[in-house]
Formats: C-alpha cells, structure tokens, sequence
C-alpha cells in the first residue's frame, strides 16, 4: 500500500512510452535530487516513482519490469476530481533522506502491482482498492482511495 497525504499544485506532466520503456512520466518539479520509492509487484513488475525530498510531491514514474496485465477498464470513480495537482507522499519513508548517499535516498514497498492498455491510454495499477477521487494533471490521472491509498496511476499515451 502506497499512502498519499495530500497534493500540491502542478503545472503539467510529460509522459513517454516505448518499447524499452513502458511508461514514463515527468511531473514538472524544481530540479531537487528526488526521493526513489521502488515498488515491487507481488505477481511481477517494478516501478521507481521519484518525490520530492522537501514536499513529498510526485515528480517521476517509471515502469522498470512490466506488472502484469490486468482488467483496467474500472468504471469511472464517482468522486471529485482535483485539476492541477499531484499527490503528496509521506517523507517519513525515507528516515535518512538529508544524507547524500544514494542508498539513504530510496525506500521500498510491494503491492499488487498491474497494468493494462488501450488505444492512447496506459493504466497502472497498485491496489485492488476502488477509487474514490482523482487528481489530474497534464496527461495523467491519478487515483485515490477513500483513505488516501494511492490505487491507479492513468497515462495519455
């Protein structure tokens, strides 16, 4: 479970994919050395999500190992949609963050890690949780749960 504590305001997002790469995204941030969350899948997969040291604010998505594939035509989430924010992370995950090191910068998680395509559209899925609002920005969409989980991560490819 990867747990959002809020969003500050964006100002647009970059997203890539090809075949190396499967999905990569850039929210526009200040240029800080980021935070690294590496996320393994429990069926597979791996993603780096880089954060902000000071704000906690995603700044970067990229799908290392492709999860598996997985139902992602959920119904549309009925809850409000914030316009031109992205989530905020817990900083606390990363204990040793103000040391340089590199290793002190990264954090790990697991979750129930997937995806699934469709004409112009890449959803990556981390939890089976059901969305209740989103924030968007730029060409991506991002999916919380009812308490804050983060839950699907939605790119306009």
């Amino acid at each position: 479970m990867i747990q959002t504590t809020g969003t500050v305001p964006c100002q647009g997002s970059t997203v890539e994919s090809d075949p190396w790469v499967p999905l990569q995204i850039s929210w526009h941030d200040n240029g800080r050395q980021p935070l690294y969350l590496m996320v393994t899948g429990t069926s597979g997969g791996y993603v780096e999500i880089k954060v902000d040291p000071e704000t906690g604010a995603l700044v970067g998505l990229t799908v290392i190992d492709l999860p598996t594939t997985v139902d992602s035509a959920a119904p549309e989430t009925s809850g409000r949609t914030e316009e031109a924010v992205v989530p905020t992370l817990d900083v606390a995950l990363w204990p040793h963050r103000d040391q340089l090191a590199t290793d002190r910068r990264v954090a790990r998680a697991e979750c129930d890690l997937g995806h699934g395509r469709s004409p112009g559209r890449f959803a990556l899925v981390f939890s089976a949780e059901p969305s209740s609002r989103r924030t968007r920005c730029g060409g991506t969409t991002v999916e919380l749960s009812a308490n804050g989980e983060l839950t699907r991560v939605i790119a306009n490819i």
